[in-house]
């Protein structure tokens, strides 16, 4: 299995980023910066080895994993369904459940730990504390950066 981050791997998120600055987590409306979602530009370097690995290894199960909240699971499965020219039908999607607010790092070892660490071939991922993670799982893990 190969897992895909979004945000930051395949998604540039940094026009959202934008409304981030300067406040604090309680100041944040999360469910506007997770709508807007739809408007992200494509990481060309992440959506190019994604579409490499779906068309090359079509054998190959591949889970996208995101910290992004099921509010938005059809804008999500739309978006990467047009950037990687599939069908959302083969879209393994996991996300965190809408009411989770667990921090990311602990939400996505929960799923490699479901998973089993050891099922796991590869992972990409941006997150410092989330590569460092999987690293200590003995999972390999490419940071994008």
């Amino acid at each position: 299995m190969i897992i895909f981050d979004i945000d930051g791997v395949l998604a540039d998120t940094k026009q959202r980023e934008k409304t981030l600055k300067g406040k604090k987590n309680s100041e944040i409306d999360w469910g506007l910066f997770f709508e807007d979602a739809i408007y992200d530009l494509p990481l060309p370097s992440g959506i190019l080895v994604a579409k490499a690995i779906i068309n090359y290894l079509p054998q190959t199960e591949i889970l996208f994993l995101t910290a992004r909240d099921e509010t938005i699971r059809a804008t999500t499965l739309q978006w990467l369904s047009e950037q990687l020219q599939i069908n959302k039908d083969r879209i393994d999607l996991t996300m965190r459940a809408k009411d989770n607010y667990v921090e990311s790092v602990e939400f996505k070892e929960e799923v490699g730990r479901e998973i089993g660490f050891k099922n796991i071939d590869l992972v990409f991922e941006d997150n410092p504390a989330i590569v460092e993670m999987w690293r200590k799982h003995k999972v390999a893990c490419y940071q994008t950066c």
